[in-house]
C-alpha cells in the first residue's frame, strides 16, 4: 500500500512549491532547481509517481547525507557573500556606485573542455585573488589603532567561482 503524506514534509522541496492540502506536486520535469531536487529525491526512494502520474511522498522525512562542517561553512560564506552583493545593489539608490559582480559564461563549449576550463579558472582565478589579498594586506589597519584614531573598519573582499551547469546530452 502507497502512503501518501502532504509534499510540505518532504525535505528540499520549498513552501512556495508544495500543496499544503495534501495533493501531490505536479512534475512538469522543468530544468529548474526544483526538478533538481525533486531527482535527488527520487534517486533515495524519497518521491515517486503516483497511481495518476503526479509526484508523491513516499517517506515522510528525508535526511540528507552529513556534510562536511568545513566545506558547509565556506559554501554558506560564499553564498551570503553574494547574496549580500546582488541585494545592495538591487536596492541602492540611484548614483549610487554599485559593488562589483560580473560573470562570463557560454553556453556552447563541449563538456570535453570542463576539465581544462576547470584548471584554467584554478590558475586565473588564484592570481587575481593573490593580487586582491596584496590589496587588501596593504590597506589594512591593526583594530587598536583604528579604535584610537576613530576609524571604522569594514570587510572588504573579492571572490571567484566556477560555474558550470549540469551537463544535458545534444540532441540527435
Amino acid at each position: 500500500v502507497e502512503q501518501t503524506y502532504q509534499p510540505s514534509r518532504v525535505a528540499l522541496l520549498s513552501a512556495a512549491s508544495a500543496n499544503h492540502d495534501g495533493a501531490p506536486l505536479p512534475d512538469r520535469g522543468e530544468q529548474s532547481v526544483l526538478a533538481h531536487q525533486i531527482a535527488a529525491l527520487r534517486s533515495v526512494g524519497a518521491v515517486g509517481d503516483g497511481p495518476t502520474g503526479l509526484l508523491r511522498a513516499l517517506q515522510r522525512t528525508y535526511i540528507p547525507q552529513a556534510l562536511d562542517p568545513e566545506k558547509a561553512l565556506i559554501g554558506g560564506t560564499l553564498i551570503g557573500d553574494l547574496g549580500n552583493t546582488v541585494v545592495y545593489d538591487l536596492v541602492a539608490p540611484a548614483g549610487t556606485p554599485l559593488r562589483f559582480a560580473r560573470r562570463a559564461t557560454n553556453p556552447l563549449v563541449p563538456v570535453t573542455e570542463a576539465d581544462a576550463f576547470r584548471e584554467f579558472v584554478n590558475v586565473e582565478a588564484q592570481r587575481f585573488l593573490e593580487s586582491v589579498d596584496d590589496w587588501l594586506t596593504a590597506h589594512e589597519m591593526d583594530e587598536a589603532r583604528a579604535r584610537a584614531q576613530g576609524v571604522t573598519l569594514v570587510r572588504l573582499g573579492a571572490g571567484a567561482y566556477q560555474v558550470q551547469d549540469p551537463v544535458v546530452k545534444a540532441r540527435a
